[in-house]
């Protein structure tokens, strides 16, 4: 998380004119990873991912972006606890 449309541009996914999201208008891109289907909406303007699905046979795992900042990298959110071996 927090790196979709680089990946996506990166892995040289198919891109296109996607549908519109709550009235925001969206490029979609679409690749295939390890036997499933993975496909990015993001914002045409501000380049925001919105929404993200992975497709794998019949069945679709569907997440929608509340909101999208890009902050600077925390190690700490990271660590174990205090404590733990």
């Amino acid at each position: 998380m927090g790196r979709e449309l680089s990946f996506f541009t990166k892995s040289h996914a198919a891109r296109s004119q996607g549908e519109a999201i709550k009235g925001v208008a969206t490029e979609r891109y679409r690749m295939a990873v390890g036997g499933a289907t993975v496909i990015l909406w993001i914002d045409v303007k501000s380049k925001a991912p919105l929404r993200i699905a992975l497709i794998r046979a019949k069945q679709t795992v569907t997440l929608e972006y509340l909101a999208y900042e890009d902050l600077p990298f925390d190690a700490s959110l990271f660590q174990p606890p205090p404590g733990l071996e």
